[in-house]
């Protein structure tokens, strides 16, 4: 789905019905050599590269695959990435450290099946990336095929999370820092609630944004959706920082 000139916008499995399968929305950057973002899970591959094909373009012209963070239904496919396109993984330096050690919980079926927080969600596969293909990025000026990005710092959903501006088209990819309507999970492993309202308070700030994609859900386009968008989830930022104080004078609840 090509929402503006080089950027198409692929849709996850089930939007933001997080009860079944889960898979990310996918962006592709196009140019002489493609920006791949975020490819998803590795059980939807194929499906993915139909969609692609189906704009008349190929996976085959990706130059790079950039991620935002290290989740399963985020990156898995990074290794079809790899071992099909011979493309280079871009990941946060933070986010490597992560998914090198407390990270690996997320490709272990026993946190889906065993951990209150995990519970859930279902993902199909559970293939880690290996280490070795992964590049480590770092938040500030980003560039490939002669564009000028920007990275930035947003933990919270994850701790080396990074979202990518590119102010030249007025496009902002958050992966799940935040979808339409409200804020990511921080209840995650790696996650933490104060890190992720600061990150959305750099978000907000940014200028030179009308589309906003999200790691989930629908697009949001244009300056005054977007706006409206982070009313809503600093309403929601505040009612949860208001349940933690009283669930904390009653001496429990996080």
């Amino acid at each position: 789905m090509r929402l503006k000139k080089d950027v198409y916008f692929y849709p996850g499995q089930n939007g933001m019905d997080f009860s079944g399968e889960i898979n990310c929305n996918t962006i592709l950057v196009t140019g002489r050599r493609h920006l791949l973002i975020d490819p998803g899970i590795g059980g939807r591959w194929e499906d993915l590269k139909a969609s692609v094909k189906a704009d008349g373009l190929s996976l085959e012209d990706v130059g790079l695959v950039f991620l935002t963070h290290s989740h399963p239904d985020h990156a898995e496919a990074s290794l079809k990435c790899k071992e099909e396109l011979g493309a280079q993984v871009a990941l946060g330096f933070r986010e490597m450290e992560f998914v090198g050690g407390v990270g690996r919980i997320f490709y272990r079926r026993e946190f889906y099946e065993r951990e209150p927080s995990g519970a859930r969600y279902k993902v199909s596969e559970y293939m880690l990336p290996d280490k070795s293909m992964l590049a480590p990025v770092f938040p500030g000026p980003f560039r490939f095929e002669d564009r000028e990005f920007r990275l930035y710092d947003t933990p919270g959903h994850s701790p080396g999370g990074l979202s990518l501006h590119w102010p030249e088209a007025g496009l902002l990819v958050v992966g799940d820092n935040y979808f339409p309507g409200t804020i990511g999970a921080f209840d995650l492993p790696g996650g933490s609630f104060p890190t992720m309202e600061r990150s959305l308070k750099i978000l907000r700030g940014l200028g030179e944004v009308d589309l906003v994609l999200c790691g989930h859900g629908s697009p949001i386009e244009g300056a005054e959706p977007i706006m409206a968008n982070y009313s809503a989830l600093f309403d929601e930022v505040q009612e949860k920082k208001l349940k933690m104080a009283a669930n904390g004078r009653k001496g429990g609840g996080k």
